[in-house]
């Protein structure tokens, strides 16, 4: 997972004027500058415009946690990734040997997966995979001694290229976390050789794309010669998440509080340092998180944005770590504790306290809809997500992001509707499966006008247009056959063979049949 600061080692003092600038236009009172006021570079940013535009649907990039393969629940093979959501899909991570300087597999079973996550091509033709090399957990000393000389850059960029081609990879994203920093294993010289690297594995990557991540926050951003990068690479994925979290209290230039890791005021902020450097609208991807930052309130009277924290919240069953939960957990939460979220749309963030001092901030149709609209605004060429496969598992989250609003609407609703069981006689229009939903839902949404419901189910359903299988429903909830209303089904019940014999079921792997 990223993780970065906005107020992160403010101590540190490096050479890239146009960035100290801007980070001295920054709001935060609680930050204490030498002298008062704004003291150099004060005239205003020029952010670019894109008009009344739609230019960050043209990319829908969804990062795979490969290791969610493995998770005790919420797993997420391949197979169960919807492809028809994402223009790109980036494998994370593949990681730097520190001997070699050779790309190296994360998890043992990774080849395993590789092919499995390219095949999605075969249903998503346009569909794009890349390799993602690095991450948070990677560190920042590998990086730095691998660009540190002509060899070491060699050693990576040759077998990269040889990775690619062996499993089929049409591009890679470098996630290096972070250059210069000293607390990430950096020193001064990842500055220029950054650039020296990247500008190599552009000209012997022909034919690949190549993207990098970048911060969001000028105490790690001042590391990155943004400008000298840019033009080698096709796109920068800014990791506009994680601004906030439990790292807030263990830093003095920090306070101990609560704050929204995704909100719109502080990611305008950091992209305002790309527009200070002349980075082009076009080459700019916004961030999306598709989890939250969580923890457990000090002062349960206290449940406010700046209020202030003890820690972690208690961690997620499936994501087994505080601090954070997914928004399949945040929804099941929602559901099961009857919440309605605070809503602050000025910033574009949501956020719930539950069991008196648990508090996590996150994301949904609506925040999802102002940041699009931000992205837009501004001329963004895209969005990317991390991460794919903490969404729900009917990908519900994913679904807002493709249709601009809440799944009723017109596209997600046609998406819906082939949704289809695999020996079930009704197909297209005539009938549909919903996604998986509450007990409350199906009674306030149920199916739409020319639609009736003929049964509630809760194992899997077929999706006769992505040709797999969607998985079953989880707790309480199930899903809707929804029948035309100028269809008349006769005969119909919940079958399964079992022994060569047919029998009435209304569990799993039970087949409804008319």
């Amino acid at each position: 997972m990223h993780k970065q600061n906005a107020v992160h080692m403010l101590r540190q003092a490096k050479k890239n004027a146009l960035s100290m600038s801007a980070a001295l236009n920054m709001d935060f009172s609680y930050v204490r500058f030498c002298g008062e006021g704004c003291q150099n570079g004060c005239d205003e940013v020029k952010r670019p415009s894109g008009g009344t535009g739609n230019s960050a649907r043209a990319k829908t990039i969804g990062y795979y946690e490969s290791w969610s393969y493995g998770r005790d629940c919420d797993a997420t093979a391949p197979e169960a990734i919807d492809s028809t959501m994402w223009t790109h899909i980036n494998f994370a991570f593949a990681l730097v040997n520190p001997q070699t300087f050779e790309i190296s597999k994360m998890n043992s079973y990774d080849d395993m997966l590789y092919p499995k996550v390219i095949d999605l091509k075969l249903q998503s033709p346009n569909l794009k995979v890349y390799i993602a090399v690095g991450g948070w957990s990677a560190g920042g000393k590998v990086f730095s001694d691998m660009v540190s000389s002509a060899a070491n850059r060699k050693a990576f960029i040759d077998s990269a290229v040889r990775f690619c081609s062996t499993y089929g990879f049409d591009g890679i994203d470098i996630d290096w976390e972070y250059p210069v920093a000293d607390d990430r294993g950096g020193k001064e010289e990842d500055y220029t050789n950054y650039v020296t690297f990247t500008k190599e594995l552009r000209e012997a990557a022909k034919g690949l794309g190549l993207t990098l991540t970048l911060p969001n926050s000028y105490w790690y951003l001042k590391g990155f010669d943004v400008k000298g990068l840019e033009e080698h690479v096709d796109w920068f994925n800014i990791m506009s998440y994680d601004i906030h979290g439990v790292w807030d209290g263990n830093n003095r230039n920090t306070r101990k509080e609560v704050n929204p890791h995704t909100n719109i005021t502080e990611i305008s902020l950091g992209l305002d340092l790309l527009w200070r450097n002349g980075i082009s609208n076009n080459k700019v991807v916004l961030g999306f998180g598709f989890y939250g930052r969580s923890f457990t309130l000090k002062d349960p009277s206290c449940n406010k944005p700046g209020c202030g924290f003890a820690s972690g919240a208690k961690a997620g069953k499936c994501t087994g770590e505080a601090g954070i939960l997914s928004n399949a957990e945040i929804g099941r939460i929602m559901d099961e504790k009857k919440l309605k979220p605070e809503f602050d749309e000025k910033a574009g963030v949501k956020w719930i306290t539950w069991d008196s001092d648990q508090w996590v901030s996150y994301d949904d149709a609506d925040t999802f809809k102002l940041k699009m609209d931000f992205a837009n605004k501004l001329g963004l060429s895209g969005i990317m997500v991390w991460a794919l496969d903490l969404d729900n598992q009917d990908s519900q989250t994913a679904q807002y992001l493709n249709s601009g609003g809440t799944m009723n609407n017109s596209n997600g609703f046609d998406r819906q509707k082939r949704v289809v069981n695999k020996k079930q006689a009704l197909t297209g229009k005539l009938g549909y499966w919903t996604p998986c939903m509450s007990e409350k839902a199906r009674k306030s949404t149920g199916c739409p006008g020319g639609y009736h419901e003929l049964v509630v189910g809760h194992g899997k359903a077929y999706d006769s247009d992505a040709l797999k299988e969607t998985t079953g429903c989880h707790g309480k909830d199930n899903r809707i056959l929804c029948l035309n209303n100028e269809v008349q089904a006769k005969n119909c019940n919940w079958n399964r063979q079992k022994d060569g014999v047919r029998k009435n079921f209304t569990g799993f792997d039970a087949c409804f049949t008319c």
